[in-house]
């Protein structure tokens, strides 16, 4: 067994980290390039609906937010689908530059299988956009790849948008039910009060 470890000096920078074409890019290939496929990956994570988390989380809710957590269940079952492997964790700060310029993601503790929607949401920093405007450019980003390829893809535009606000409510809720124990208050605020605010905007377009 090999073990190849390597220096990549350079972090992603910030003013990259919204709609990153090279990024989106490199989430493509590994999709696309497992779609419907199996890797030999031993103990893949499993992306899921944790009912005990999600009703603890239900109680540091406001109780008008709560309204959401049935719907969103719903909601979010075809991310769970295992179409493609995921990176699981391709956030900003899971990525670097090579001295070269090439970018490279690392952490792959959560890969797995799942919709593309899920690795897609993660690579928005913070709740995304209140506009909906960084879910659609990477939406756009993300579908004229697979145009390119002459595939299409099983989503329409609109509903990967969609299914892309889906996902980063269901990864918000998802951290703060596994890490609310250890994260400080302040942290627990920014997340009730981000994914409340983005709640009640999904709510408002179904």
């Amino acid at each position: 067994m090999w073990v190849v470890l390597e220096d990549i000096p350079q972090a992603f920078p910030k003013e990259r980290w919204y709609a990153d074409r090279e990024q989106v890019t490199i989430l493509f290939h590994l999709h696309f390039n497992s779609w419907n496929r199996k890797l030999n990956i031993k103990h893949p994570y499993e992306y899921h609906w944790n009912e005990i988390f999600m009703h603890t989380v239900e109680s540091l809710l406001p109780e008008k937010i709560t309204t959401i957590i049935p719907v969103l269940h719903e909601q979010v079952k075809p991310l769970f689908m295992p179409l493609c492997c995921l990176s699981g964790d391709p956030n900003p700060t899971n990525w670097a530059m090579r001295e070269n310029g090439d970018l490279v993601l690392f952490d792959f503790e959560r890969i797995g299988y799942g919709h593309p929607a899920i690795d897609l949401a993660i690579t928005m920093p913070g709740f995304g956009s209140m506009d909906g405007s960084l879910e659609k450019e990477i939406a756009q980003r993300y579908l004229s790849l697979w145009k390119k390829k002459g595939v299409d893809f099983p989503n329409t535009a609109a509903e990967l948008e969609k299914q892309i606000v889906l996902a980063k409510l269901w990864i918000s809720l998802d951290f703060l039910a596994n890490h609310y124990m250890t994260l400080n208050e302040n942290v627990i605020a920014y997340f009730i009060r981000g994914f409340s605010e983005k709640a009640e905007d999904f709510l408002r377009s179904i």
